[in-house]
């Protein structure tokens, strides 16, 4: 894995408006494939650690990886927050589904939805049900930083990260582990001392 500082005029501008966009900070640096590409190189080193090759494959499966999702919580219009047994926080303010039996059993615009039947869909309850299975397989996709994680018995949990700008999922761990999903599809990928989660 290499680290770059700088890399071409018309990349390095294009981070710069992505980051005047997003509130707050941008994170110190952000995974892309196989690269590192550090954007402030003066960002607190005692409290974040950059993982490299293998390393992130471990941490990213340490923090899902036999795990159930134990609580749903929507709290905001387009934003749910899926906790995993207490050690892993998944906020999500973008697209997901979940797939079972082949087709899609929910999707975030289900919450509230009558769709002919006796009571609206109530998508906490019924995203529970579905992701109540243990988690086997992590995935982010290399450029867009989709996440899929497939759960026991064929179902799969999808988040797309879906702008060019914004940031579409965030997930925190008490491994220390914290994955930024930013837009354009970088991925962002420290290890935190103390753990955010």
């Amino acid at each position: 894995m290499s680290i770059t500082r700088g890399g071409n005029r018309a990349g390095a501008k294009g981070l710069r408006r992505r980051e005047r966009r997003e509130t707050g900070p941008p994170p110190p640096c952000a995974v892309r494939g196989l690269r590192i590409y550090k954007k402030h190189p003066s960002f607190p080193k005692e409290m974040f650690t950059i993982l490299e090759g293998m390393k992130q494959k471990t941490q990213i499966d340490a923090a899902f990886v036999g795990l159930h999702c134990t609580n749903v919580v929507r709290f905001a219009t387009e934003s749910w927050r899926f906790e995993f047994d207490e050690r892993t926080t998944l906020d999500v303010r973008c697209p997901w589904r979940i797939i079972r039996k082949g087709g899609i059993a929910l999707g975030n615009a289900d919450d509230g939805q009558q769709f002919g039947l006796p009571s609206s869909v109530d998508g906490k309850r019924e995203a529970l049900r579905l992701l109540a299975d243990r988690i086997v397989t992590v995935t982010i996709r290399e450029n867009t930083a989709d996440l899929v994680l497939e759960l026991e018995h064929g179902t799969y949990f999808e988040i797309f990260n879906s702008s060019s700008g914004y940031e579409g999922w965030e997930c925190s761990s008490k491994n220390g582990l914290l994955l930024v999903a930013r837009g354009g599809g970088e991925l962002g990928m420290w290890i935190t001392d103390p753990p955010m989660a």
